[in-house]
């Protein structure tokens, strides 16, 4: 599942490993996008969902005049429809669930609960950058301290790419998690 799929590069990867992608995408013009590249790979399978990922369904103000940082936000110039992860989901196992969601890492994770309580998520993969302490007001422990009662542990690469334990969450840009009994 990509959460803010954008235009579609993380659904492609993906699909060239075989998987079937749930491409998250609130944004009406880059879900345009989006789905003209998945159209037109053809090899990408799965489903284009127009809403923001979030705790709970429903509908919220979002930003859509920051290009690559457009996000949930009060002061949004448009409404979006909201989609719970565990709604998209269903009782499915889930590879890879890449999170871009510009400091909404909570309120997502929170719309994952039963995927990540059943550990029914293999490695989650979020981006890390100024928006999450901009939106939330704080940093991610808060993150941290949530998939660490789920059972999970931080990751961060190594130099040679392997994920290896970590309790540094202010570094790398990007953060991983995978469940603490898959990696021992």
């Amino acid at each position: 599942m990509d959460a803010r799929a954008n235009v579609g590069t993380y659904p492609g990867l993906a699909a060239a490993l075989g998987a079937s992608v749930i491409a998250v995408e609130a944004a009406a013009d880059t879900a345009i996008h989006l789905w003209e590249n998945v159209a037109q790979d053809g090899s990408i399978s799965g489903e284009v969902v127009e809403a923001a990922a979030g705790s709970a369904l429903g509908s919220t103000p979002y930003n859509v005049d920051r290009d690559s940082v457009n996000r949930i936000d009060v002061e949004g110039s448009v409404g979006v429809r909201v989609a719970a992860p565990d709604s998209l989901t269903g009782s499915r196992r889930v590879a890879g669930l890449k999170v871009d969601v510009e400091g909404q890492e909570r309120e997502l994770l929170e719309g994952a609960s039963s995927a990540l309580r059943d550990r029914r998520i293999a490695l989650v993969q979020m981006e890390r950058n100024s928006a999450s302490p901009e939106s939330l007001e704080q940093h991610r422990d808060p993150v941290a301290d949530m998939l660490n009662e789920y059972g999970y542990r931080l990751l961060r690469p190594s130099r040679d790419g392997v994920l290896l334990p970590t309790d540094d969450l202010e570094r790398p840009s990007e953060m991983f998690v995978a469940p603490a009994s898959a990696l021992s």
